[in-house]
């Protein structure tokens, strides 16, 4: 399995669980079919996924299909230090073991783990590898929480914008909530948007609006 990525990819990092302790979260998942990649991380509580269809070996021939867990660091590394494209891979490490799921035959053997390893140019175009252990373990299901009926309304929101308005949503609620609810009102692609939250302690209510904008401009 080989999969290309550029430096954006690696906004899928910010997306993954944090705590040490959530192993198989602590991750971004790598899945290539059919020359298309898709990188998901997710923390239990939100989603995120990118895909791509520009996934070719160096020859034109489409990558194998597969797919590996592979550690935050080998995209934060990648970030830093390869600033146009890299490419993630996966190879079985040396050591194999029996297969023990139903089915298989006698003698049958499967590699003990895997490693993954991150190839790209640095700043002064020479050309570097780094090698991380594939995270071993389960990856969540993630298919069933993918909305999959037509939208109610689509809308385009400008990101920094909103980022902009759920900043100040968050530093409103003076009471320090884990969990600051937001209330959102959407009406159709055109209308304003309304953020509204409270602050519990003071008794009082912020309301954001924010316009959406024209899809041309995607």
């Amino acid at each position: 399995m080989k999969a290309f990525f550029t430096k954006s990819v690696c906004a899928i990092v910010g997306l993954a669980a944090k705590e040490k302790t959530r192993y198989a979260l602590n991750s971004v998942k790598v899945e290539v079919c059919e020359g298309e990649t898709r990188f998901i991380a997710t923390n239990g509580r939100y989603l995120g996924i990118i895909e791509s269809k520009n996934n070719l070996v160096n020859d034109d021939r489409k990558s194998e299909a597969g797919e590996t867990i592979a550690p935050l660091e080998a995209f934060k590394d990648s970030a830093s230090d390869y600033p146009t494209q890299s490419a993630i891979s996966r190879k079985p490490a040396t050591g194999y073991k029996q297969i023990q799921t139903p089915g298989a035959a006698e003698g049958d053997l499967e590699p003990t783990a895997y490693d993954v390893s991150v190839t790209g140019s640095d700043k002064s175009q020479n050309e570097t590898k780094r090698i991380y252990r594939n995270i071993e373990g389960t990856y969540p299901k993630f298919d069933g929480v993918i909305p999959e009926d037509a939208a109610k309304a689509t809308v385009y929101l400008d990101a920094k914008l909103l980022k902009v308005v759920a900043d100040s949503l968050v530093k409103f609620r003076t009471d320090e909530s884990d969990q600051p609810i937001v209330k959102l009102e959407i009406r159709d692609e055109t209308t304003a948007i309304v953020f509204e939250t409270e602050n519990l302690g003071e008794l009082q209510t912020m309301k954001v609006i924010l316009m959406p904008c024209d899809r041309m401009q995607r």
